[in-house]
């Protein structure tokens, strides 16, 4: 009766040569994957287990926490400021009279407000690129 086969397992050798007889003789040193000393098989997983992630340090996994705490605490400030915003909004809903260059029109202020934090913010943006983009580092 035959033993049942592990399926984790192979008895398939590492290299196929392995089972090849010796080297020529011409050769003056031995090839180090020919072996006669063993006729075992060489157990292989057939399927190898997946490299452990190693483990983290202490001072990593203090500081994945930190940023973690970090972005909660930015995400928390983002949406304060989002409902003061919308408050402002609705509060501000008045229309006022505003004077461009060439004219005048009548507007909600809160329009008015959010479309120069906008230009604010565009420039804002622009300025940090041309300041400090990669080129610039010569």
């Amino acid at each position: 009766m035959t033993e049942p086969r592990d399926p984790t397992f192979s008895t398939e050798p590492v290299r196929p040569d392995l089972d090849d007889p010796a080297p020529p003789a011409q050769e003056a040193e031995p090839d180090r994957y020919y072996s006669t000393q063993s006729t075992q098989p060489v157990m292989v997983p057939a399927h190898p287990a997946a490299p452990a992630e190693p483990s983290k340090s202490v001072t990593q996994k203090a500081q994945d926490t930190a940023m973690n705490i970090y972005r909660l605490l930015r995400l928390i400030v983002l949406a304060a400021l989002g409902a003061i915003v919308g408050l402002f909004v609705l509060r501000n809903w008045d229309n006022v009279s505003f004077d461009y260059v060439f004219g005048d029109r009548m507007m909600p202020l809160s329009v008015i407000m959010l479309i120069f934090t906008g230009i604010g913010i565009l420039v804002g943006m622009l300025l940090y690129w041309f300041l400090f983009r990669k080129d610039h580092e010569r």
